[in-house]
């Protein structure tokens, strides 16, 4: 996601049409509704790149962290997150 428009393996899939700048203290959803209680999603998830303006914030890589657990860890703070939804993330084949 770059200046309001959604690319997906670098080919741009959507766009607003206005760039705006807007602050949130809402949380991002990535491949969830937290208002939707028997809802699932079932996608391939390679990694997810935001950035702000031109700026990469989060780098975003399917990971498994020392203790066998699975999440996404961020290149650009050096974080690792688990799932905070309900469910469970699945790993695919080691690469």
């Amino acid at each position: 996601m770059n200046k309001n428009g959604l690319y997906v393996n670098n080919s741009l899939k959507a766009w607003s049409g206005t760039l705006t700048e807007f602050t949130s203290t809402n949380p991002l959803y990535l491949l969830g509704d937290p208002n939707a209680s028997n809802r699932y999603t079932y996608a391939k998830l390679f990694y997810m790149k935001i950035y702000n303006n031109d700026t990469l914030v989060r780098d975003l890589i399917p990971a498994k962290n020392a203790s066998g657990v699975i999440g996404m860890y961020d290149a650009v703070s050096g974080t690792f997150f688990t799932n905070a939804g309900t469910g469970t993330f699945v790993a695919g084949p080691e690469i």
